[in-house]
């Protein structure tokens, strides 16, 4: 009977180890993914609307597209402060990306 009731409270102890650690390595898993996107950089001027939504904070669908729009009327962005020139689009929000925005002008052959 005690050693019945020993594999059951081993077996228990075991069962709830491993499936601590497997919420574990999930969590971890989560907050890797997380910090690679919020790290992404985006090319300002290769970009669909898409991709910078998906990359800058603070930017939508809708200001995405009006960075689109403004690139394909004026040109390609050069620095932030031409960036700045899209409506709706700030300094504060310029300021909080700056480290994820890239400006490599595409070559036109």
């Amino acid at each position: 009977m005690r050693t019945r009731i020993f594999h059951a409270i081993a077996f228990s102890a075991a069962l709830l180890t491993t499936t601590s650690l497997s919420v574990i390595a999930k969590d971890a898993d989560i907050d890797s993914s997380t910090a690679s996107s919020s790290q992404q950089t985006v090319q300002i001027n290769q970009a669909s609307a898409e991709e910078i939504a998906d990359a800058l904070e603070g930017v939508g669908m809708n200001k995405a597209q009006a960075i689109v729009d403004y690139r394909n009327m004026y040109g390609p962005f050069t620095s932030l402060a031409t960036l700045e020139a899209v409506k709706g689009i700030g300094v504060k929000t310029v300021e909080a990306n700056s480290a994820k925005i890239a400006f490599d002008v595409p070559i036109k052959k």
